[in-house]
Parts: C-alpha cells; structure tokens; sequence
C-alpha cells in the first residue's frame, strides 16, 4: 500500500497467430474489509513500442556492422576536439584510447604544421554548421609515424543542445606518395 506502480511486460498471442505485447500496470492498492490486499491493474497494448525498440535495435546493429567494416575512420569530436566516438580502424592506427575517450583530444595527434588550419577549420564548421571537406592533414599513429588523412565532415545539435562534428576520414598516405613519386618523375 502506498507503492510505487508495478510494471509488468507481457505477450499474448493473437487470435490471428502473432504477438501482442502489453504492460500491465498496477498502482492503486487497497484493503478490502475482510483483510486483503487487492489492487487495480491497467493493461496498455504496447506492441508498437516494442516493434519500433526492435527496428532501431536492428538498424543500430547494422550501422555498427557497416562502420566497423569500413577501412574509414569514423570520428566525432566535441568543440573542443575530444574524441567522443570513433571506429575500431582508430584503435588499429592510434592504439588503444583510455577508457574515457573525451580525454582524448584528436588536435594532439595533429602534425603541429597542419594544426592551425585543421582546428581553424574546425571552428568555422561548427559555426556554420555546413559540410567541410579538410584538406590532406597528417596525424601521428602510435608508432610514431605520420600519416595522411583527409575528410568530410558535418556539425549536427543534439538533443541536449550540444554540437558536435562528425567526419569521415580516408588515409590519403598511399595517394600522396604516388603524387609525390609521379612529381619527381
């Protein structure tokens, strides 16, 4: 008596062969004269709730698979340039990150020649808010060698108000020597 609401899930089957889902809510208890307990339930169809928490969980499974399987580097920094998502091809390349990621800052890892422009134009993108194609910039893996990177990003606001970027990047290292090598020629 004086509870917080009871939620129970629970599936029915249709007469027409497939599941209902329902939550059963049960908040107003009470004592009945002869001593027992009794309480009124609300049962709400949920099926919809549950289907559309089943598609986004199929759809999120299938985004990881395709960014996962990409050689692409998928990052997003905060204002400030701290790592608050990258793929798995960043753990290869950069080694393992600390457990909190948002220490991570994506600047630090910036050859110190191409820093100003890549933060530069980082400051523009979140002012702007459109598409930002960066220019080669080469970036420190964990071995200490340098490598190439260009990429295509965008601003978005979440939910909460933050702004974040969020980029595409391709290792150019490869395409760069080859210019290099077709220049000395």
């Amino acid at each position: 008596i004086g509870a917080a609401p009871d939620r129970v899930p629970l599936r029915a089957r249709h007469r027409n062969g497939g599941w209902v889902h329902f939550e059963a809510v049960s908040a107003a208890r009470f004592r009945a004269h002869d001593g027992r307990i009794h309480s009124v339930s609300v049962l709400c169809d949920v099926t919809a709730r549950y289907e559309a928490w089943a598609r986004l969980q199929e759809s999120e499974a299938r985004y990881r698979v395709i960014v996962d399987a990409s050689r692409h580097a998928v990052i997003e920094v905060d204002r400030r340039g701290r790592s608050t998502f990258q793929t798995g091809v960043i753990r290869e390349l950069f080694g393992p990150t600390p457990d909190d990621s948002s220490t991570l800052s994506w600047f630090n890892l910036l050859h110190p020649e191409d820093r100003p422009r890549v933060e530069n134009q980082l400051r523009e993108a979140f002012a702007s808010g459109e598409t930002v194609e960066l220019r080669p910039f080469r970036m420190r893996r964990h071995d200490g060698h340098w490598i190439w990177y260009e990429c295509t990003g965008l601003t978005y606001q979440r939910r909460d108000g933050e702004r974040r970027f969020l980029c595409v990047a391709r290792d150019f290292s490869e395409r760069r020597r080859e210019e290099e090598e077709r220049r000395a020629l």
